[in-house]
């Protein structure tokens, strides 16, 4: 009897397992971490912070350390991690659990000198250019920059982190240097330095197209797997932002300037520097290919890294 008993319980767990195993599976957490650059960039995902969606907690954290941000997240820190779109892009080809979400910013930088006689690419003959770090976004698009434009001889690139570059500006301890919104900004106009171009705008004379992926959005696969409902509302989101940021009130523009630590009257001047965008899922690939074409990266990713989204 006692067998027979104990055989009885086996099924019923074994029963309950099997069910488990067969179910839905969705993420008993009640928050989501999202870590976003402390730059004009996180705007359409800060506006999120504190929202509920799906029954899930979005929780907004900056960071100003794009390398650490993505060791951070490799290691299940963050969920949802907004970054440069080719640290993402090198970052997954060593870890395949690594999902591009979307792309939502197509350019974002300017070049910034302290020098006013520096007005077009090539008065930095034998001169350098400062960029992040290398394989940055921007260090990819100053080398294409500089191949087609046949200056590759002649200016030199140095990596420099972001905000080192700006103090090394302001000292007048290095030429120019590429920098993200709201830096630029803040430096032309508070602290008398010079943006003679931005690198969309010569992206553009000479690719013949702007939209190039710099800012994007991952998550690992164990999280979308997990919440997929979330991640699609999410990005919907994202896309209602993107499209609202013309409109945004007197005070969704304190808070946020606030947030990104500029001025709240440079705030116009930073966004119109700013390319966002949240594409159709084929238009955004088309873009990233020809992209890529064109920096002369060819990832060894495979089609799963790219999150298909409407």
């Amino acid at each position: 009897m006692k067998i027979q008993t104990l055989s009885r319980i086996m099924m019923i767990i074994l029963l309950i397992a099997l069910v488990l195993s067969c179910a839905p599976k969705t993420d008993d957490k009640t928050e989501v971490n999202i870590s976003v650059p402390q730059s004009i960039s996180s705007l359409p995902v800060s506006a999120t912070n504190n929202k509920i969606i799906n029954g899930k907690t979005i929780k907004i954290g900056y960071f100003q350390d794009h390398i650490m941000s993505m060791a951070e997240f490799i290691t299940g820190k963050v969920d949802i991690l907004m970054t440069g779109y080719s640290q993402g892009a090198a970052a997954a080809e060593t870890n395949s659990e690594i999902v591009h979400l979307a792309t939502i910013v197509w350019g974002v930088s300017s070049l910034v000198t302290k020098d006013p006689g520096i007005r077009e690419l090539k008065d930095l003959s034998e001169k350098s250019i400062s960029v992040p770090f290398q394989n940055s976004p921007l260090d990819l698009q100053m080398k294409a920059i500089l191949k087609k434009a046949g200056l590759s001889d002649s200016i030199r690139l140095e990596y420099n982190p972001v905000q080192q570059s700006a103090a090394l500006l302001i000292e007048n301890r290095i030429v120019s240097a590429c920098l993200p919104e709201p830096l630029t900004t803040l430096l032309v106009s508070q602290k008398g330095l010079y943006s003679p171009f931005t690198i969309p705008g010569i992206w553009e004379d000479l690719f013949g197209y702007k939209n190039t992926p710099q800012v994007s959005l991952f998550a690992k696969k164990t999280f979308i797997n997990k919440n997929k409902k979330f991640v699609d509302t999410f990005l919907s989101s994202i896309g209602n932002n993107i499209r609202s940021i013309p409109a945004l009130t007197e005070e969704q523009k304190t808070q946020f300037a606030r947030e990104v630590a500029i001025p709240v009257n440079l705030l116009a001047r930073s966004l119109s520097n700013t390319i966002f965008g949240l594409f159709a899922w084929d238009e955004e690939i088309h873009y990233i290919n020809t992209y890529q074409t064109d920096i002369e990266v060819h990832n060894t990713i495979t089609k799963d890294f790219f999150y298909t989204h409407e």
